[in-house]
């Protein structure tokens, strides 16, 4: 037999959130909102609020230490688009808010309050009130050091690059898997490959069958940080099946966080043939002149 739906039923499903369960909304909020004030205060990313007419509605103390400004309130005072070192740039970020709704991982150079230029990253979204764009919310970090460090190691490549270019002697680079990650100009002469060729191989196979064991043993332990031989002597092969003397010296270095072995190597095989011909004439020499 169905049951009635009484008053009192009813009243039971229509009663209001107790007077308990408010203390707890209450306290859960409360202890949110200082789990984000902790975050915001201790995490050092510059947190923002900013409307379409570059007022800051909000800023945390990190945004405006990234800026140079002595104080959260300080930085309020000043215009967002006084700020950028190029105004074209916030044009650009302002409607890609506009169109997309959202910039991610934008890198920009913005001003600070003592004139020294940073660069940053921005990371923001629109947020909408009754489908209108009402202000954005978003965050920066400052990038200023990270930027000199790669400007720096560009430099050191385009260095490196220029010297070893120029060099006589061949020079080359290998990783933990063997094969070639950078070869010169004098590395192809010596073997007759192109550069694109030698990337494609493992350093040991243009070695003589002869030495080729010896030369890969100690290839793969130098990466492996033993104690091997720094300079050494063997044959290779050249793609032209021509077989040459090298002498290398050898050593372990740590490239973009992964250990290779950067080696320089000069052709010996005309210094050999002397010394094998003055070998022979020697021997000759003793042979005719022994008694």
């Amino acid at each position: 037999m169905d049951k009635k739906i009484t008053k009192k039923n009813t009243a039971v499903i229509n009663e209001p959130v107790g007077i308990q369960e408010v203390k707890e909304i209450l306290d859960a909020l409360r202890q949110s909102e200082e789990k984000f004030n902790h975050l915001q205060e201790n995490i050092p990313i510059g947190l923002f609020q900013t409307n379409s007419d570059g007022d800051f509605l909000f800023v945390n103390k990190w945004a405006a230490n990234i800026l140079h400004y002595e104080s959260p309130e300080e930085l309020k005072k000043v215009k967002t688009y006084d700020l950028y070192a190029d105004l074209d740039v916030r044009t650009q970020i302002l409607n890609s808010l506009s169109t997309r709704g959202f910039i991610e991982d934008t890198e920009v150079r913005l001003k600070c309050k003592d004139n020294a230029h940073i660069w940053a990253v921005i990371n923001a979204k629109t947020v909408y009130i009754n489908d209108s764009p009402a202000y954005y919310d978003g965050y920066l970090y400052n990038i200023s050091e990270r930027k000199k460090a790669l400007e720096n190691l560009r430099e050191s490549e385009e260095m490196f690059r220029a010297i070893s270019e120029n060099l006589k002697s061949a020079l080359y680079v290998f990783n933990a898997d063997g094969f070639f990650e950078y070869v010169n100009p004098a590395m192809c002469e010596i073997t007759g490959y192109s550069s694109k060729e030698l990337l494609k191989k493992r350093f040991y196979e243009i070695i003589h069958p002869e030495f080729r064991e010896v030369v890969k043993r100690r290839g793969l332990e130098r990466l492996m940080g033993k104690n091997v031989p720094k300079n050494y002597q063997f044959k290779l092969v050249t793609k032209t099946n021509t077989t040459k003397w090298i002498e290398i010296s050898a050593t372990k270095i740590i490239m973009k966080e992964n250990p290779v072995v950067l080696g320089l190597g000069i052709d010996i095989s005309e210094h050999k043939s002397a010394i094998d011909a003055i070998k022979k004439s020697e021997q000759r020499y003793k042979t005719l002149f022994s008694f």
